[in-house]
């Protein structure tokens, strides 16, 4: 199988968001201990908008292979390996805000729903 996602997409995937978010966390922490409660009360706010992003944008990122010689694609979600025939795929569209992420569209939804995302081979920034 031909791999089509991205080398560095384990890593805007899970290494990225979470790293943000847990020195944010620790920003947090420490403006709970120093008594600086609207800077509390800012990174709350800066965190549940940041985890909106990462959730719409790169948690739900996947890591896609294609079959050629059975024209589909296996999509990694979870641990589970999906199979999307070929003529399954109604589109492919590059996302408005990432021009590095592209969405397959499906015309009959399945495990992954209507669409799914992920960051092309030979991409090094997955969210530029």
């Amino acid at each position: 199988m031909e791999k089509l996602h991205s080398e560095t997409t384990f890593i805007w995937k899970y290494v990225f968001p979470w790293t943000i978010i847990g020195g944010l966390a620790i920003f947090f922490f420490m403006s709970i201990y120093m008594l600086i409660f609207p800077l509390t009360i800012v990174l709350i706010i800066i965190g549940v908008f940041l985890i909106a992003i990462f959730r719409n944008m790169l948690l739900n990122l996947k890591f896609v292979y294609l079959d050629r010689p059975n024209k589909q694609l296996v999509v990694k979600h979870s641990s589970n390996k999906i199979i999307v025939p070929i003529s399954n795929i109604k589109r492919i569209e590059k996302l408005v805000f990432s021009q590095t992420q592209l969405t397959v569209k499906l015309k009959k939804p399945n495990e992954l729903g209507s669409d799914f995302t992920f960051i092309p081979k030979g991409t090094i920034l997955g969210w530029c």
